[in-house]
């Protein structure tokens, strides 16, 4: 019996596709305004629709090489993020994982910042003192 290899959740590639094209906003005004306007010139309302469907076209190739990067990567350090991805409960498992990763970068400012502060300023253990006048 052949392994079977994970599959690709379709919900994480729509729910990637959609954001994609939701990234594209000022693309989709634009289209949306020549569409309007192509009401009364053809030309824009072509333009409209082809600016349209260029929008998909590219977010759809976007998910299409995620989805491959994914599928295919032999990246150790990435092969945490690739199990929660392929994973039936991705979304949970993704959520976790950028927490996680949101709080060690967190603690690693605080650290760095605690760090900061023990080590002494160099201007100030060379400044001239004062002499004492009489």
């Amino acid at each position: 019996m052949k392994d079977q290899r994970p599959q690709y959740p379709a919900s994480l590639f729509w729910t990637g596709v959609a954001l994609s094209i939701l990234r594209s906003f000022l693309w989709l005004i634009i289209s949306t305004v020549l569409l309007l306007v192509g009401r009364t010139t053809p030309w824009c309302g072509a333009a409209g629709l082809a600016l349209l469907i260029l929008v998909v076209a590219v977010a759809l190739i976007k998910q299409l090489s995620y989805r491959h990067t994914v599928l295919h990567s032999k990246d150790s350090e990435f092969a945490d993020w690739q199990a929660a991805m392929l994973s039936p409960d991705w979304e949970e498992n993704v959520k976790a994982m950028v927490e996680r990763a949101m709080n060690d970068d967190i603690e690693a400012e605080l650290y760095m910042e605690e760090d900061s502060e023990d080590t002494e300023d160099p201007s100030d253990a060379f400044s001239p003192k004062e002499e004492d006048d009489p």
